[in-house]
């Protein structure tokens, strides 16, 4: 169905595979496919900093795994193989949600082809700051322990690859528990299949 290389030990690749019943299998021979993707120009970026957040508020990305988003109830299917970055000054709590329901979407996101000879565009879209109703299913919460206060360097969390289904829509969430205004900031680096 698809990969993503999560490691590269000297001169060997491994990947992680995601099998047509759905599992992960870690191996060497995914490699080319991550070279198809990438001569297809079909990995994408999207990154969103924010400066002085409250603390005890949220950072949110909300990412629509196909062109209409589910505001509008359509979608140009595509599952997406993704990795999240979530960095905070302080502390943090990293949370995504599947089915989430909102009464606006938000500001619409720049998302970057990372193939720049590639004129390919995503099928998912991204915004920021969306009205949330219901938050959803969590599927993924992670504490972000390094620090309380005063942080001066911005310490980060990656999770590797979390696998969106088609037809969804997904929220991202950084909650600064840091002790004060932080700045923070979320980054999406995504394969789309479909």
């Amino acid at each position: 169905m698809g990969s993503v290389t999560v490691e590269d030990h000297g001169n060997k690749k491994y990947g992680l595979r995601i099998t047509n019943s759905g599992r992960a299998k870690v191996d060497s021979n995914t490699t080319d496919t991550i070279e198809r993707n990438l001569d297809a120009g079909k990995i994408f970026f999207v990154r969103r900093a924010a400066l002085e957040v409250s603390d005890k508020d949220y950072h949110q990305i909300l990412l629509y795994t196909g062109t209409s988003g589910a505001a509008s109830g359509g979608f140009s299917s595509a599952q997406i193989y993704a990795v999240v970055t979530a960095t905070n000054e302080g502390t943090g709590e990293l949370e995504i949600y599947e089915n989430t329901t909102v009464t606006t979407s938000g500001t619409q996101l720049e998302i970057f082809n990372k193939t720049r000879s590639s004129s390919e565009t995503a099928k998912a879209t991204a915004f920021h700051t969306p009205t949330v109703t219901i938050s959803g299913t969590r599927i993924c919460h992670r504490i972000l322990p390094f620090g309380s206060g005063e942080i001066t360097e911005g310490d980060q969390y990656k999770d590797t690859p979390i696998v969106f289904q088609a037809n969804k829509n997904y929220l991202v969430s950084l909650k600064n528990t840091g002790g004060g205004a932080k700045d923070c900031s979320l980054a999406l680096t995504w394969i789309e299949k479909g």
